[in-house]
């Protein structure tokens, strides 16, 4: 009896698992519709992207050779399984597929799965933004547009770098996560110049799309939550915000320069065994904060009477309308004692580089 080369599965068929129970394969058939003339579906070209995402690489190059030494017919429970009718080319168009019956709508029905079949907590949810950077010129503005019916890609274009590379033009990446097991909800790339005002804007009004009820979620996002665009998405559909104030706000102002009375204590251990406790204090404020947002962006108007004169058509600002709206705040200020210890000894390693520029 001869034995051939002993192949791998290792965590491949958990992967492949997770895909089937939440139902990310159904949901990708469903939506796109594949040429009868193709060997493989676009979902299990998607299969075996992630088997290679997941096997160490992110690349389209070589997928082929790198999933070779792994028992892929194990993996995909498939017989008849052959990994070389996934070329790089079957793969990327796979991709194209995916872009042209819109993501973001494709991402909404996948969330819905993920949390019926799983029963994923949604009462927190964890926002936040990064930049990815890329090396070139991307001087083409309409890049990713190839043809009419696929929608625009991210603009990738100079912007805010989270990663302190303002040199390199950028797309900002945006998710909002569940709780319950940092499970992504919603989640997309977008222009490199936007703001996260803007985008947490977006993302908290597309949430509502993948939860039962609105009214039970509490957003979490740092201090770009805290603006009127993001709190009127939230105030308009029942939901609540944990957010950081931001330092230049009024209410912000005020209650730093309020006399401490802390009203609760906590005491938690040191992160190692050899720091002394954690002790945090608290003090809780109620308060009422009023909003101004624009409803309706400013738009130009043509003046026909000023057309039929010169022969041109000319534009008129219209005035963006605004409203204005009060919300119930719940303020807590706290002092911690990790955070003291940090604050001071970054006081003083200040101290002893100013200190030594001096005795130069």
């Amino acid at each position: 009896m001869q034995l051939g080369t002993p192949l791998r599965v290792n965590h491949l068929p958990i992967v492949m698992d997770i895909l089937r129970r939440s139902k990310v394969l159904e949901v990708i058939n469903h939506a796109v519709v594949d040429d009868r003339r193709s060997k493989v579906s676009t979902s299990e070209c998607v299969a075996v992207i992630l088997c290679s995402v997941f096997s160490g690489a992110h690349d389209l190059w070589r997928v082929r050779a790198r999933l070779e030494r792994y028992d892929m017919r194990t993996v995909m429970q498939d017989a008849g399984f052959d990994i070389q009718e996934f070329p790089e080319e079957r793969l990327a168009k796979a991709l194209d597929d995916l872009w042209s019956v819109d993501v973001n709508k494709l991402m909404t029905s996948l969330a819905i799965q993920v949390i019926d079949g799983f029963q994923l907590d949604t009462g927190f949810c964890h926002f936040d933004t990064t930049s990815l950077s890329f090396y070139g010129g991307y001087e083409r503005e309409e890049f990713g547009s190839m043809t009419e019916d696929m929608p625009p890609a991210p603009q990738v274009t100079y912007g805010y770098s989270k990663n302190h590379r303002g040199d390199l033009k950028q797309i900002m990446c945006g998710t909002m996560l569940s709780a319950d097991g940092g499970i992504p909800l919603v989640a997309r790339g977008v222009d490199g110049n936007r703001s996260d005002n803007e985008v947490a804007a977006e993302f908290f009004t597309d949430l509502r799309k993948v939860v039962a009820d609105p009214r039970e979620v509490c957003c979490v996002a740092d201090s770009k939550g805290w603006c009127a665009r993001t709190v009127g998405v939230v105030h308009d559909h029942g939901m609540r915000l944990l957010s950081r104030l931001p330092r230049g706000t009024r209410l912000h102002r005020g209650l730093v320069a309020a006399d401490w009375e802390p009203t609760g204590r906590i005491e938690t251990p040191g992160k190692r065994l050899k720091d002394a406790p954690i002790v945090v204090t608290y003090q809780g404020f109620d308060k009422t904060e009023t909003f101004t947002r624009i409803v309706d962006d400013a738009s130009t108007a043509a003046g026909p009477a000023a057309g039929k004169a010169t022969g041109k058509t000319t534009a008129t600002q219209v005035p963006a309308k605004t409203e204005t709206f009060t919300i119930p705040v719940r303020v807590v200020k706290i002092r911690a004692s990790d955070l003291l210890r940090t604050k001071m000894a970054t006081a003083r390693r200040m101290g002893s580089r100013e200190r030594v520029k001096a005795e130069k």
